[in-house]
């Protein structure tokens, strides 16, 4: 019985990882839809701050957005005419004022 409870155990847990994953994603995804819209009349918007102030508890590490044990890479664009896309934003420091938010990236799910 044992043979056959701890692998279907294993899977379970791995399918509820990738659950709570795809939910930090699609939050960060939202909070940045939503901080956009709250901050459309600022030149610069939405940054990192921006999108962290819309997630209550969360914070922010090396670019990611950290909720619980999910981190989710925000994805932007230097501020300007024809500003360079960023693969993802690398600091949540306050002095990248020339960072705009445009998306998010993948998910990590860290145990």
């Amino acid at each position: 019985l044992a043979g056959v409870a701890v692998p279907r155990y294993l899977n379970l847990v791995q399918d509820s990882q990738d659950a709570t994953k795809s939910a930090g994603v699609a939050s960060v995804g939202s909070a940045v839809a939503i901080a956009a819209a709250r901050n459309r009349a600022t030149t610069i918007a939405p940054t990192v701050l921006h999108v962290q102030a819309e997630l209550p508890g969360s914070t922010c590490s090396a670019g990611r957005i950290v909720q619980g044990k999910v981190e989710v890479t925000l994805i932007g664009q230097l501020a300007g005419t024809g500003g360079a896309a960023l693969a993802s934003i690398a600091s949540c420091a306050v002095n990248t004022g020339s960072t705009i938010v445009t998306g998010v990236g993948t998910g990590i799910y860290s145990s």
